[in-house]
Formats: C-alpha cells, structure tokens, sequence
C-alpha cells in the first residue's frame, strides 16, 4: 500500500513538473518570438553613423573616403574669387578682389549677362556697372537667393531705369519617369537613380543596377536584435522585399552610380547643399538631382535600428525615408518624380520639403559630365 502511494504520487509529481516544464518553454519561446519580432535587443545610441540626425556629419564630410571627390566639388562650388573694376578720382582704375559664394556671383553674373543684352549702351560705364553689381551682391546677401531676393532686386534695377523680370516662374524638366510599385517595394533609392541615368540617355533598368551595381547587406535577427551593414556604405536588406528591405543613404548611390557611369560623366554626392543651391546650381541649368526626404513629406514618425555585424556601432534610420528625383519648382512648391506608389510627377509644398529633406540630413546626388563645375 505505501509503495502503491509512493507510486502514485511520484507520477503525480513527474506529470506536474513535465508540465511546468512545457509551460516554461511555451514560454520562452514566446518570449524569444516576441523579442525578434520587436528587435529588442539593438541599443538606442546616436552615433555619427546616423548623419540624418546628426549636425557633424556636415562639419566633418570631407572626411568621407567613400566621397571624396563629391566633397571636393561641394567645397569647390562654395567659394569663388570675385575680380571687380572701382575707378579712382583721377581715373586711375583699380582691380579689387574678394570671396563670394559661387552660387551668387553665378546668379548676379546671369543677371549681368541679360542686363548687358538689353541695355548694352547703358551698362558700357564702368561706375554704372560696378553700382549696379555691388548693389545685386548687397541685396542676395541680405535676402538670399531666392523669390524675396529676386522682387528686391527687380526694384533696385527699375530704380536704376532697367526693367528686368527676376521671379522665376516654373522650371520641369522632363526626365523618364519608373515606379518602383510592385517589383521594387523598398527600392526608392535605385529606381530614383535609374532615373537620372535614362534622362542622360542610359540603357538600363533598375533590375540590372540593383543586380550588378548596388551593393546590398543582409540584415537578420539574433537573440532579439537585429544586424546589418552602415546605410552609408550598403542598402539595407533587399529592395524588392517589403518587409526586408529598408534602405541606403547618398554614398551607397554615389558609389553604384560610378561603378555603371562611363569617365565621361561623375556622380556627386552633393549632400550638404540647400534646396536653393541645388536650384541655382543645377535645376536651372536642366540637371535633375536625386534627393533625400520623408514619403509625403511627413515627419519621422519611427526610427528603425540594428546593430553593425561586429556588434560595435548601432545605426538609426527614419522608417519613412524615402528618395525622389527633384525635376523643378515654382513660386510655392517643389517639383519631383516620385517613384513610390506610381505617383508620377507631384508637387510638394516648399516649406514641407525643407524640413523633410533637412531631416534626412540634405543629402542629395546628381551626374555630371566630368568637366562641369570644375
């Protein structure tokens, strides 16, 4: 009889322990599925990795080996020697020089040139031509380039008996435009980049580049975390997964670019410079540029994160990060080829777009024939 209770009650205790036992690993099996889903274990720093959010990505960009000769045309296109003419008293002409951001003296000099074919007779005195320059100088430097700048300026001159039209209007330049809906879901950045190639001419679809010059990272989920390559250096993930695909900042494109582009032409990664500049510099002149922003322009509403393979850096990217090929403007908007959702050619509201694309840390590229800008 004692060894029939023993019996019983030792299998009583053996069936409550399997249990707790089961109980235990459905557990933690939760536990660790609930983990990987959520990435639980990536750490929150902000490191200069994450040049989206961060202001010394900006101070410290010629540092960048993958960009170097990018960083060089940027500094390159910042300052320019300005050489002017100022006649003495005794009429004595002196050669006066200064430093002017290039972007200025390209715009006044466009100016000058449109003056001096309408009223070449007027602009043939030295005084005159130096007053009204000097005078457009003042007036962008205290406005900037930009609509407020243009209205100033239109009345300096009218004072000065010139009628000249300033305010831009519409610029659109037409480029092939490619969705990137169904095949590309998260492939903004290569469909965006395609775009600029065929503009120019190019064979190739995004399929080929994604394939044979985008250079792409696996990411994938360990303990709870998750690992993947720097989005400087490697799209992250596979642009064609919509739940594995995430993206790449300016290098990685800048990079893939070059590897396709023939010696005749030089992607730049002209990351840094206002949406004005890029106006000025290169819509005006009917280049388009590939740019960073948010899908519609929202705010970042989420900040995705992983950490590097070997464990030692952690990377931060805004879940609506998005790339668009920037065509044109107007008085109030931006123009762009959006690849998301075959959206085709849209407008944003200027404002909108400045801190959308501040937010992603003004990044921007562009192709250029070599000797452009030099």
């Amino acid at each position: 009889m004692n060894k029939t209770n023993r019996s019983v009650r030792f299998a009583w205790f053996f069936g409550i322990l399997s249990l707790l036992l089961v109980l235990v690993l459905a557990a933690a099996c939760f536990v660790i599925v609930k983990l990987n889903r959520n990435n639980m274990f990536s750490k929150s720093i902000l490191l200069d990795n994450n040049y989206f959010m961060d202001d010394s990505f900006f101070e410290n960009k010629q540092e960048e080996e993958s960009t170097g000769s990018a960083n060089e045309y940027v500094e390159g296109m910042d300052m320019v020697v300005r050489e002017y003419i100022v006649y003495s008293s005794d009429g004595t002409p002196q050669i006066f020089s200064t430093l002017v951001k290039r972007e200025y003296k390209e715009h006044i000099d466009r100016i000058i040139s449109r003056i001096n074919k309408l009223y070449s007779s007027y602009m043939e005195s030295i005084t005159i031509a130096y007053n009204i320059e000097n005078g457009l100088y003042k007036i962008y430097g205290t406005y900037g380039i930009n609509q407020d700048g243009d209205r100033a300026a239109e009345t300096f001159l009218k004072q000065h008996g010139i009628e000249l039209s300033l305010v831009e209007g519409t610029v659109k330049i037409e480029v092939p435009y490619i969705s990137q809906e169904g095949e590309f879901p998260n492939g903004c950045e290569a469909v965006s980049a395609v775009m600029l190639l065929q503009n120019l001419g190019f064979d190739i679809t995004p399929g080929e580049f994604i394939d044979e010059h985008l250079n792409c990272g696996k990411t994938y989920i360990k303990w709870g975390c998750r690992y993947g390559p720097n989005p400087k250096e490697a799209y992250v993930g596979d642009p064609r997964d919509a739940d594995g695909g995430f993206g790449c900042f300016a290098p990685v494109i800048v990079n893939a670019l070059n590897s396709y582009l023939p010696a005749k032409y030089t992607a730049f990664n002209t990351t840094g410079m206002s949406l004005n500049s890029l106006k000025s510099n290169f819509l005006d002149r009917g280049i388009p540029v590939a740019v960073w922003v948010t899908v519609e322009m929202e705010d970042v509403d989420k900040i995705l994160q992983w950490q590097s393979y070997d464990k030692t850096e952690t990377y931060l990217y805004p879940s609506n990060e998005h790339c668009m090929v920037l065509v044109g403007y107007t008085e109030d908007t931006y123009v762009f080829a959006d690849p998301y959702g075959s959206k085709g050619i849209v407008e944003y509201h200027a404002d909108d777009t400045v801190l959308a694309f501040n937010s992603l840390g003004m990044q921007s590229v562009v192709i250029l024939e070599s000797d452009i800008g030099q």
